[in-house]
């Protein structure tokens, strides 16, 4: 029965991403907050796809967990992004401050030797633009500052914090993973089948979070927005928080732009 639960929560998940799909074809940007509004979206899409390849192949759902992180941090840096469209300084100045740590590196780490070979007027000006940034908005936002900021902060003490674990290979990772219970004690296995209840659960978590950024952005741009609500009701699934009612916010499109 479990095997069947979990066939049928794919087959659910591979609708679900299609009707995303569709609907996210007439979503429309004016200016770069709106088209990062649309990638993230598109990065969630793509994350949900690849998270039911691995349920389906069933020997490698070691990776959903993982995926459903990246899924996670997306759709949060979308909900700052729609509630505020200047967030999108806060999404460069991260970006910024990742490249220049490697550029950085470069100076003196031989794993990095020739990174920085005619990237220097490049560097310049990334060193320019971060401390403009820096001297406007602050320090670079840690994950859990970015949950804070959309009053998600139960979220990253719970789904967030229970993703991380198989992220960054704790010990009960490790366990839940390879250690295969036997009559004559406990054995360590290479792609050992997870329960299909736990790879449903993750799956449906997964969901979760790729419905909730559909109907966040549709409900933003104003376009297809009831469709995008109806989105739960098909996955049988609760989006990660209420829907929020339509808003205006400055910059971004209404139902109109094109």
């Amino acid at each position: 029965m479990s095997e069947e639960h979990l066939r049928e929560r794919i087959r659910v998940a591979t609708a679900i991403v299609g009707n995303v799909l569709r609907y996210a074809n007439d979503l429309r940007y004016e200016g770069d907050p709106q088209m990062q509004a649309i990638m993230l979206h598109a990065t969630i899409t793509e994350l949900m796809g690849a998270c039911i390849v691995l349920a389906a192949d069933r020997d490698h759902t070691i990776g959903i967990p993982i995926l459903a992180r990246s899924m996670y941090e997306a759709m949060v840096n979308l909900d700052n992004l729609l509630q505020d469209p200047s967030y999108i300084e806060h999404m460069e100045l991260a970006n910024l401050h990742q490249t220049l740590a490697l550029l950085d590196a470069g100076r003196t780490n031989p794993m990095l030797a020739g990174l920085l070979d005619g990237r220097e007027e490049d560097h310049a000006a990334y060193r320019a633009r971060y401390q403009e940034l820096r001297d406007a908005i602050g320090r670079p936002l840690s994950v859990e500052q970015r949950f804070a900021r959309v009053r998600r902060t139960d979220e990253y003490r719970s789904y967030y914090a229970y993703l991380c674990l198989d992220t960054h290979g704790n010990i009960a990772a490790l366990a839940d993973r390879h250690l295969d219970e036997r009559e004559d004690g406990p054995r360590v296995s290479i792609f050992l089948r997870t329960d299909p209840v736990a790879v449903a659960s993750r799956l449906d978590l997964a969901l979760r979070i790729l419905v909730t950024s559909a109907v966040m952005i549709h409900s933003a741009f104003r376009v297809r927005q009831q469709e995008a609500e109806g989105l739960a009701r098909q996955a049988a699934v609760e989006p990660l928080f209420p829907p929020q009612p339509p808003q205006d916010p400055a910059g971004l499109p209404s139902a109109s732009a094109k």
